[in-house]
């Protein structure tokens, strides 16, 4: 089987005539519940704007590591600027010294250690001034120097603005093809922060290459509502796994997005659409480093689960969708339901960046969850920092994300 008939292609152009659209809608629906994904072309994003990136992706990852390490992700506790590898008794200072010296292994996938680098970028909110400790998580972007890229920030702001534009869209298409109010769905999604990831797949070692199944990004499905990924170099290494659980490739096509459905998405159509599992294996030896990037989005951060509102609306979808899909199940409230009373979404999206990176969670040491964005981390570092978290509220943060992945 092709990967062309495992992954459809969805013509964005076609929802702008009433006949077309309801073709669109009725391609996407089938995509999302038999895979889970699908290119997506003919969206508003120019094939220029697509270049534009291309190349200011290939310059950033081409900066000595010096150059990259000054807007190191540990940096501040928003988990936004760069990453290549991560030693908790190391700081920033350090890793720009020693970066010659470094190895990759930052993040953890699925108790996997990927194999990247990558330059996480958000869209723009300006430091939060106090309040409840995820709005860390909303926080002003790190750029690199102007000096060394002059158009790198133009680029970005306008392909962040523009791809989240069509992940809102896409949102929107999702509910009407679900027979749901966009209106009702929109009430999930206040505060909502949408997050660019450049990222650089090295080519795996000639002296390491001991399979063709070397993984860049272990094995997962993405948390969030959704992602858009642009595979911006022509190495076949994104896979998705197939309902009988063979894995087949999703190889670049010229200016379309790939559209993963996430585990919120999945949630919030009560099960009818999948999250589809995926992974990037590492570029075998002579083809050069594969680079991809991707916005991702997730519920709003200040959607409280216990609030009336909430139940309300909660309870509005769920009827919503069982009078056309009467075999679905509630699976959206399970989903909330990982937060405790009092709790906003913000919170599990904090535990997730905790897990995900839990050498840099402990330099941030504050009152938990309730804290002032600029304060001193702790007594022993000089450094200015922001303060974020309890030390003793990480393993509890860790657990309850434990428990609810």
């Amino acid at each position: 089987m092709s990967a062309a008939s495992v992954v459809p292609v969805l013509d964005f152009s076609l929802v702008h005539t009433p006949q077309g659209r309801q073709a669109f809608l009725d391609s996407m629906l089938a995509a999302l519940r038999d895979v889970g994904l699908f290119y997506l072309k003919n969206h508003p994003v120019q094939a220029s704007l697509f270049e534009e990136a291309r190349q200011e992706c290939d310059a950033f990852f081409s900066l000595p590591d010096v150059d990259k390490a000054e807007i190191d992700i540990a940096n501040v506790p928003s988990f936004l600027g760069y990453t290549k590898v991560r030693d908790p008794h190391c700081s920033p200072e350090v890793h720009a010294k020693e970066a010659s010296l470094v190895q990759l292994g930052s993040e953890v996938t699925a108790n996997r250690t990927d194999w990247r680098e990558h330059l996480t970028i958000s869209t723009p909110h300006p430091a939060p001034t106090g309040g409840p400790a995820y709005l860390n998580l909303l926080a002003p972007n790190q750029w690199p120097s102007a000096d060394r890229l002059p158009t790198f920030r133009t680029v970005y702001e306008r392909w962040i603005e523009q791809v989240s534009d069509v992940s809102n869209t896409m949102r929107n298409l999702v509910s009407e093809a679900m027979g749901i109010d966009p209106e009702l769905v929109s009430r999930f999604f206040q505060n909502q922060q949408h997050r660019l990831r450049l990222m650089k797949y090295p080519e795996i070692p000639s002296s390491q290459a001991t399979s063709k199944d070397q993984v860049g990004l272990g094995a997962h499905r993405d948390k969030g509502f959704s992602t858009l990924i642009f595979q911006a170099s022509p190495h076949r290494c994104l896979q998705v796994q197939t309902r009988e659980g063979r894995w087949t490739d999703a190889p670049p096509l010229d200016h379309t997005f790939v559209f993963i459905a996430g585990q919120a998405l999945e949630a919030m159509t009560h099960g009818i659409c999948k999250a589809p599992w995926h992974r990037v294996v590492t570029p075998p030896p002579g083809l050069g480093p594969r680079y991809s990037i991707a916005v991702g989005t997730g519920i709003g951060m200040d959607t409280a689960v216990a609030a009336k509102e909430t139940q309300e609306a909660l309870n509005k979808l769920r009827d919503d969708i069982l009078q056309r899909f009467p075999d679905a199940r509630d699976e959206f409230r399970t989903f909330l339901a990982g937060t405790r009373d009092g709790e906003s979404v913000g919170t599990q999206y904090l535990a997730q960046y905790l897990a995900s990176h839990p050498d840099i969670a402990i330099r941030w040491v504050s009152v938990p969850l309730v804290c002032p964005y600029y304060e001193n981390s702790r007594a022993d570092d000089p450094r200015p920092s922001v303060g974020l978290f309890s030390i003793h509220s990480i393993p509890p943060l860790l657990a309850k994300y434990n428990a609810v992945s």
